[in-house]
């Protein structure tokens, strides 16, 4: 396992305005693919006004919009731009595991994937999500976060997969990026669906 904060922190650092703009753009294509029965799909735009200035890493605002089929939006949530990139790594995990086919099959909308809480965490302190109680203070590879002693207890259980994503996790801690097992085409466009869904903080910042 890595230690989340500086995992995020040196992507933070790392990354420049061309290739922040080219992950936002792939994911726009990517996701403009799922869309649900009523024709909602995600779009991610950054908020005018907060990418002006040299600190722009600090001070941009990343939106996660959902749009309906006249492109109305319905609902939004505003990320950091270190939010963002977790988000993103995730993202491309489960796009990529997704097949063609499934890309061309609306399918009903769900807020069960418990992918939503994740994006609740990050807005609420990055607590952990399992406990709720002790901020996410590692990352595994797949890119999710959890406290230390949630996942040690995870794996005690017998538990070798990622809570959130499945993917696998190695017993002796030392985790390496795998090719995870490939998740189901309804959960992820649950998934993608949830990640507009409004929160308290996240209206206030806009």
């Amino acid at each position: 396992m890595v230690r989340g904060r500086s995992l995020e922190m040196a992507r933070v650092v790392s990354v420049t305005w061309p290739e922040f703009v080219d992950m936002v753009c792939d994911l726009n294509t990517r996701c403009r693919q799922f869309v649900d029965v009523n024709e909602r799909y995600l779009v991610f735009a950054v908020k005018k006004g907060t990418a002006d200035s040299s600190l722009w890493k600090a001070t941009i605002r990343i939106c996660v919009l959902r749009r309906n089929a006249s492109g109305m939006v319905e609902s939004r949530r505003v990320l950091t731009l270190a939010q963002f990139l977790t988000l993103q790594k995730s993202l491309l995990v489960l796009l990529d595991s997704a097949g063609p086919e499934s890309c061309s099959t609306a399918v009903d909308v769900s807020h069960e994937l418990c992918s939503s809480h994740y994006l609740d965490s990050i807005d609420s302190q990055n607590e952990c999500i399992i406990c709720m109680e002790r901020p996410s203070d590692t990352i595994l590879p797949c890119a999710h976060s959890y406290c230390l002693v949630c996942i040690e207890q995870w794996k005690a259980y017998g538990k070798t997969k990622c809570p959130l994503c499945r993917e696998p996790l190695e017993d002796d801690g030392n985790d390496a990026w795998v090719i995870p097992e490939e998740p189901d085409d309804d959960a992820i466009r649950r998934y993608l669906m949830s990640l507009a869904d409004p929160s308290t903080q996240a209206d206030a910042a806009l």
